[in-house]
């Protein structure tokens, strides 16, 4: 991966979801690089609580490459209002990239 996380130093397994700024901006610099680890244990200083669905930022890297979104889907609550069209959105951007992506590999063999 080539990325390091700024807290730990380690070259993570997963880094940190893409967070809302009013959430980031309590927990890390602007642009620091956390991973997973390091920004759950920063929610869990800052906020005495663990990292949740609401926390997130809608986006593609959310939906495509970050584990934190399937495990904090909330199945049984409704989105807060305005956050159904945000993550929209995301779903369609990130169907878009997963669709490229297929393709120059398929085009690749």
């Amino acid at each position: 991966m080539n990325i390091l996380c700024d807290r730990c130093g380690n070259e993570p397994d997963e880094v940190a979801p893409m967070l809302k700024d009013a959430i980031w901006r309590q927990i890390a610099r602007k642009n620091e690089t956390l991973c997973k680890a390091c920004a759950q244990e920063a929610i869990r200083r800052r906020f005495g609580r663990e990292l949740r669905f609401a926390d997130l930022l809608p986006c593609a890297f959310n939906i495509t490459w970050c584990s934190a979104f399937e495990e904090l889907m909330p199945l049984d609550e409704p989105l807060p209002p305005g956050e159904l069209e945000k993550w929209q959105r995301a779903f369609a951007t990130a169907e878009r990239l997963i669709g490229n992506r297929k393709a120059m590999e398929e085009a690749q063999q």
